[in-house]
């Protein structure tokens, strides 16, 4: 099985290299928070440097505010406050406990996000993670981590408006067991 994921994400970043030029032909999805499936928490801007590059991504209990509205627009994901793209820190990428963060939207694979098995998979391969040190707590650290699928990889209210997986990467529903039935619509409205 971990040969199989590290094949299908070695699939994903090249796809991801392909779609970088040809976003899909869908339109931009309504904003709305991101919910962490571990605890019903929001994906959060950091309120006191949103609209700076590196502005940093935690959790936080859910208060309705701009900085935890997200949509997607292709394969990026935006923040509604600014329209900064969620981004993996070219720094730290690539190891256990990336940092995510918002940046400028730049067209790039670090800001290329897929749906996968009910979590969100980064187009370097790794899965968005709530750091289960800190979860429970405002200013739970966001992450990039090797994907596991557990419930602190989970997200919903996230609609990225594909139909199936062959609007991800050519693969029919059931082709793979990573992406399973319906992988398309793994993070639809919550």
């Amino acid at each position: 099985m971990a040969r199989r994921f590290f094949a299908l994400a070695a699939g994903l970043v090249t796809a991801g290299a392909v779609v970088a030029g040809a976003e899909p032909a869908v339109a931009a999805s309504a904003p709305a928070p991101i919910r962490s499936a571990y605890n019903d928490d929001c994906l959060d801007a950091d309120a006191n440097t949103i609209g700076s590059n590196g502005t940093k991504v935690q959790l936080w209990k859910c208060n309705g505010s701009r900085q935890q509205q997200w949509y997607t627009d292709g394969f990026t994901i935006r923040n509604a406050a600014d329209g900064s793209c969620l981004d993996a820190d070219l720094n730290t990428i690539g190891t256990n406990g990336t940092k995510v963060q918002t940046w400028k939207c730049n067209g790039q694979n670090q800001q290329k996000w897929f749906p996968a098995n009910g979590g969100v998979l980064s187009s370097i391969g790794d899965c968005l993670d709530a750091d289960l040190n800190t979860i429970g707590t405002n200013g739970t650290k966001v992450q990039l981590w090797q994907c596991n699928f557990a419930r602190q990889q989970q997200w919903r209210g996230l609609d990225f408006g594909l139909t199936d997986c062959e609007d991800i990467i050519g693969l029919r529903p059931g082709d793979d067991p990573i992406l399973g039935p319906g992988c398309g619509d793994t993070l639809g409205p919550g």
